[in-house]
């Protein structure tokens, strides 16, 4: 799992546009990370995001998370992560 710095969030070497994603706290329902939850056509919320954005334009992508973080790091290895230490107590916005 990569980490993003704030420096490295806030400069953007690759030429695309950034996506970020806050995912840091607790599910409305469940165990899971909302970001694992299947959706329609058993696809993840996460991989439906990821899809919409790529069809309109190619981007770079970090999720800011807490919850879970490792589950979702290794089902989406290509995606800059950052930890938002204070989840639990902040939720997803931190």
């Amino acid at each position: 799992m990569t980490q993003a710095s704030k420096s490295e969030l806030r400069h953007n070497n690759c030429g695309k546009p950034r996506l970020i994603i806050l995912g840091a706290g607790r599910p409305y329902d469940g165990v899971y990370p909302s970001a694992m939850l299947r959706t329609s056509k058993n696809r993840r919320t996460l991989d439906w995001i990821l899809d919409a954005f790529n069809q309109v334009m190619k981007t770079e992508v970090y999720f800011v998370g807490g919850y879970r973080i490792e589950d979702i790091a290794e089902t989406f290895p290509d995606i800059s992560f950052s930890v938002n230490p204070n989840w639990e107590s902040h939720g997803p916005l931190g």
